[in-house]
């Protein structure tokens, strides 16, 4: 029974004590006959090539079939465009489940089939919610939690949601947790378990109770909603995945707003525009264990205010698949899952381009003006604050955030430039103040000198608006120097460490000027995280192989786009223009290939120098190559069928196909 319970390098090629038991409570597998009469079964809210179509099904097999062979994949999980469904299976078993929406706009999830073992059995919220459970959970020692031992929170809504864009992979595959050594070092994320989905997130504010840790839900959909209600943001008609328009916070909405529970109402404070203004805090990578295990031990004196004056969700905030920066950022601002945001990973590959879109590899430029990936149907937290409040100078200030579309000044869309450069003195007496009490014992380790700088600009502009005379509504700033070090050395490493303390002395800086100005009163501070961390196992004989694995399935025929563990099949379609040609008599046999990824017009786009094989069954064999149409007419003498083709192209899976000849 189904049970409750980055940053990333580029491909790199490679060759105890008693364990406590997770908590385990039983969910209702839903079946169709039980939900609200007059809902519907949907599939993607937008049509295109994600997912496996029926064409695609036998290279999908092989594909994964090979990559069940790398010890590292632990799940694989795809759309099937035949069914309508979604499946996720491991070596063991699958699982498969319709998405459906009732007339209210809630989302239901339908299992109609499960064979074998049921690849996930927890998806409990509260598994390893503090150091000493995790180190529990993981046996004993902070290494990676196994699966078995592991939970998958809210799994089947997670998945589904990825593949409602058309960026999406055809199918993805899950690594076994820890187990990616495409990862730099000591720590990972990416994956849907528990310890890498969990952020920390502590929300303090006017009439938020002080000290208090609730044991309730929380997803990073939840935040922007919540937000907006807080600082007074005007309702909108907008929708969601289920396509029921309703009165909300956000143009589109998957989350919902917690302001109420938050705000309670019977104290006499309404949660609507309770707040003058909000400051958000993304710590990179995390960890909830090591912040409460930092906390204990005082190391943490600003943070631990934060925790003291404000509520702290006891499972955290639940980041949505895949757990990774740039998803998790503009899902964070959007209050819309990456697969309706647009910014479905930290890369993708653009089907209409036929090229991979990077945006934490390559270099800084490609993590520039990445708001130009958000769809249009998405609005962000900055422009629902913009279009509810009156025009100032900075209203929205986004500092170093991956999701900064519509904010008066971001820092990565390169927006306002000229408006920092008005606070240039007083960042820059901050940025000096930080670094006259940085770390100094870190200065010469790389990765540090290469980060710590950008995390102090970060506060000391953040100090420099909340400073100002007319502070902004609305202050993101992104703090990345935890998972930098939490990557190259483990999230629990003395490094990782080190690297919270000092965000915790720039943290201070930036509450510090908050309270200059009078201002700790009136504004709600957000404590949270874009997705945990987990430490990498450095057993490489069970890990990784995914690339090797993709490499034998070419070996077999199977082309493949791989992106950030997304995986995109390389196919082509083929259709015959002529009549079906007849046994001895000579004849032109007219055949049309085509990229199986279709074009913006939805057809597919003509393949051209595709070698087109035809062989009769008395191995009679002629050929030819496709034009700039993606045709070719192939002159034949067939004396018995029927007919074989085969059809080459250079970064293409290999077609096969029959032709009966005409009796």
């Amino acid at each position: 029974m189904l049970t409750p319970a980055a940053h990333v390098t580029r491909r790199r090629r490679k060759g105890a004590l008693p364990q406590q038991e997770p908590a385990r409570a039983p969910i209702d597998l839903l079946a169709a006959s039980n939900l609200p009469q007059g809902s519907r079964r949907i599939g993607p809210t937008q049509r295109g090539d994600q997912g496996i179509s029926a064409s695609e099904r036998p290279h999908a097999e092989v594909a994964i079939r090979r990559l069940f062979e790398a010890p590292g994949v632990d799940m694989v999980a795809n759309y099937d465009a035949a069914t309508n469904t979604y499946e996720l299976r491991s070596r063991t078993g699958s699982l498969r489940w319709e998405r459906w929406a009732t007339p209210s706009g809630d989302l239901r999830y339908v299992i109609v089939e499960r064979q074998g073992t049921v690849p996930i059995t927890n998806v409990a919220r509260d598994v390893a919610e503090t150091i000493e459970e995790e180190r529990a959970a993981a046996g004993g020692r902070l290494r990676a939690v196994p699966t078995e031992r592991n939970a998958y929170p809210d799994i089947l809504q997670r998945l589904t949601q990825l593949f409602d864009h058309r960026r999406a992979g055809d199918f993805v595959y899950i690594p076994r947790p820890g187990a990616d050594p495409n990862h730099p070092g000591g720590g990972s994320h990416g994956i849907p378990d528990a310890v890498q989905s969990r952020a920390p997130l502590v929300i303090a504010g006017p009439g938020i109770a002080r000290g208090a840790v609730v044991d309730r839900a929380f997803r990073h959909e939840d935040l922007a909603p919540t937000l907006a209600q807080l600082l007074g943001v005007q309702p909108i008609v907008g929708t969601s995945a289920s396509g029921v328009q309703r009165l909300q916070w956000l143009r589109w909405q998957d989350g919902r707003s917690q302001a109420a529970a938050l705000v309670d109402a019977r104290a006499g404070t309404n949660p609507w525009g309770s707040a003058a203004r909000a400051v958000v805090f993304t710590i990179d990578g995390l960890s909830q264990t090591a912040l409460l295990d930092e906390v204990a031990r005082g190391t943490l004196p600003n943070l631990r205010r934060i925790l003291d004056s404000g509520t702290r969700y006891k499972s955290g905030s639940l980041a949505e698949y895949p757990t990774v920066t740039w998803a998790n950022h503009n899902t964070l601002m959007t209050g819309a899952a990456p697969g309706h945001s647009g910014i479905v990973n930290n890369s993708w590959y653009d089907r209409e381009r036929g090229a991979e879109q990077l945006i934490t590899d390559g270099g800084v430029r490609n993590s520039l003006r990445t708001g130009r990936f958000l769809e249009p149907q998405v609005e962000t937290l900055y422009e629902a604050v913009g279009r509810s409040f009156p025009r100032g100078s900075a209203r929205t200030v986004a500092i170093n955030q991956p999701s900064g579309r519509g904010a008066d000044v971001s820092v990565l869309d390169l927006r306002g430039i000229g408006n920092i450069l008005l606070h240039a003195p007083r960042a820059a007496a901050a940025y000096l103040a930080g670094w006259r009490s940085r770390d100094r014992d870190m200065r010469d380790e790389p990765q540090w000198k290469k980060n710590a700088p950008m995390d102090l600009l970060a506060t000391s502009l953040g100090v420099a608006y909340l400073g100002s005379k007319r502070p902004p509504r609305l202050t993101v700033m992104e703090l990345t120097l935890v998972d930098n070090q939490g990557h190259f050395h483990g999230p629990h490493s003395e490094a990782a460490r080190r690297a919270l303390r000092a965000v915790d002395r720039q943290v201070g800086q930036v509450l510090a000027a908050i309270d200059r100005r009078g201002l700790a009163d009136s504004t709600a501070i957000v404590l949270t995280a874009d997705h945990g961390m987990e430490t990498q196992d450095t057993d490489e004989a069970q890990s990784g192989g995914w690339f090797e694995a993709l490499d034998r399935a070419r070996d077999d025929g199977v082309e493949t786009v791989e992106s950030t563990r997304f995986v995109y099949l390389r196919n082509l379609l083929w259709q015959l223009v002529s009549g079906a040609p007849r046994a001895g008599a000579p004849g032109d046999l007219v055949v049309r290939v085509g990229d199986d990824d279709v074009d913006a017009a939805g057809a597919p786009k003509p393949i051209a120098a595709a070698e087109v094989v035809v062989v009769d069954a008395d191995g009679h064999r002629w050929s030819g190559h496709t034009g700039p149409d993606g045709a070719v007419r192939v002159r034949i003498d067939p004396t018995r069928g029927p007919l074989r083709l085969e059809i080459r192209r250079a970064g293409f899976s290999l077609e096969r196909g029959t032709v009966a000849l005409e009796a």
